[in-house]
């Protein structure tokens, strides 16, 4: 009679543990999939929690009047990231049109931040034109839905040397040109859910 009851009870613990489980499962899975939001230099996309999306910023500098050869000596720039709803994955330091890149990371507060500059005084200089690689190229997970995620990227400097002498194209963030052109691209890479979720169009702008 006692081994009865001790086996009982037992069933009992594992009904009882089983139930818990089932339950952390259900929860999990209703928060996974959740419609994420995020916006991205201003445009807005629409994507899953759990989702692997990828983040690319190009700039192009041709039109600008000092730096109409597509050629600047000297890069610093920054693209920040809501840090409570994206984990950054990986960040490609290889293929970009910068000669000899720094890549630093940082997570103050919320804010996470990936930080890149490159300078190079020689006639060669850094090739930004329409057809560059990306200066940043970013692969994150959302990690935790919500309507107002955000990712922005943003120039401190850049500068081009004119006989010796540094013209500022961007000088402490701001923009000295409005030719200057600056934009990203944001794109699923992979998606858990049965349902896709409906993508703003992510291909870069048609060049002139």
């Amino acid at each position: 009679m006692l081994k009865t009851r001790k086996l009982i009870s037992l069933l009992l613990v594992v009904a009882m543990m089983l139930s818990v489980f089932s339950v952390a499962i259900v929860s999990a899975s209703a928060a996974d999939g959740d419609t994420a939001t995020i916006i991205a230099d201003g445009e807005t996309y629409t994507f899953h929690e759990g989702d692997t999306i990828r983040y690319r910023a190009y700039m192009d500098v041709t039109q600008v009047p000092v730096s109409t050869d597509g050629k600047v000596n000297g890069v610093e720039g920054t693209t920040s990231f809501k840090a409570d709803n994206l984990t950054l994955v990986s960040v490609d330091e290889e293929n970009t049109p910068f000669v000899d890149p720094m890549f630093e990371y940082g997570t103050p507060t919320s804010v996470g931040e990936i930080r890149y500059s490159d300078y190079s005084m020689s006639a060669k200089g850094i090739s930004f034109t329409p057809d560059s690689l990306p200066m940043v190229d970013a692969v994150f997970t959302v990690s935790a839905a919500s309507d107002d995620i955000t990712i922005t990227n943003a120039m401190r400097s850049v500068m081009k040397a004119i006989d010796g002498v540094p013209a500022d194209i961007v000088k402490t963030g701001e923009i000295k040109y409005d030719e200057l052109r600056l934009w990203s691209t944001l794109e699923l890479v992979t998606c858990p859910h049965p349902d896709e979720p409906t993508v703003a169009p992510t291909e870069a702008e048609t060049q002139p």
